[in-house]
């Protein structure tokens, strides 16, 4: 993930996880939720932070990675594009 997040402004990549962490390093973010409610925290977290981001920087380029049909849906209005984790997956694998 280093090497291609290098390319974009900002490549921020959430789980849902037992304790809350976050870990930074240059462009690349990644962020552990806490399991509060199953799986729902971390698509909360989502959008606001993607509701964040709209705020702050207006109308870039915002690609979702989801194969969560609601999570698409209720962040449709604040992404550019979606893509399923198998694409994102290729991307990381190819040079």
């Amino acid at each position: 993930c280093g090497n291609k997040a290098n390319k974009w402004k900002l490549l921020e990549i959430v789980f849902d996880g037992v304790k809350s962490s976050h870990f930074s390093r240059e462009s690349l973010s990644v962020v552990y939720t806490a399991d509060i409610k199953i799986s729902q925290n971390a698509d909360e977290y989502i959008i606001k932070r993607l509701e964040e981001i709209r705020k702050k920087e207006g109308k870039i380029p915002v690609i979702l990675v989801t194969d969560d049909a609601g999570l698409r849906n209720d962040a449709f209005n604040l992404c550019s594009h979606f893509m399923s984790t198998f694409c994102f997956y290729d991307y990381l694998t190819k040079d």
